[in-house]
């Protein structure tokens, strides 16, 4: 058993959901997240939470869903993300800017490679 549990609440675990259903649907996956090998789930799991604490002032409960997309495409240079929303979704262009920029600063990730974990570039 675990030494360290962490408790999310509802909103952290929509953005948690939609990060791995974006993974999934990137690498053409219809169950979500469970492809993923147990390190790599809990490494994105850490990573969308790291985002989501950084950025949750920016992010409304209307898009949580959309910026937890955004943020696995942005960071992993998909062409589309927070730079190609409108900025009204996120507050303004100031938000999208920082949002893309705090996406880019966790580096591109390739999830499943040929050991099946998750490989950081």
């Amino acid at each position: 058993m675990s030494k360290y549990i962490i408790e999310t609440g509802t909103r952290e675990d929509r953005f948690i959901d939609s990060y791995l259903t974006a993974i999934s649907w990137t690498q053409g996956y219809d169950q979500v997240g469970t492809d993923l090998d147990e390190d790599c789930r809990r490494e994105s799991i850490i990573d969308a939470l790291a985002f989501f604490n950084r950025a949750w002032g920016a992010i409304g409960d209307d898009v949580i869903e959309q910026a937890a997309h955004d943020f696995w495409l942005s960071r992993n240079g998909h062409g589309t993300g927070f730079w190609d929303r409108d900025p009204a979704e996120y507050g303004g262009e100031y938000n999208v800017k920082r949002l893309q920029a705090w996406a880019e600063s966790f580096g591109e990730v390739t999830p499943f490679d040929e050991t099946g974990t998750c490989q950081y570039n």
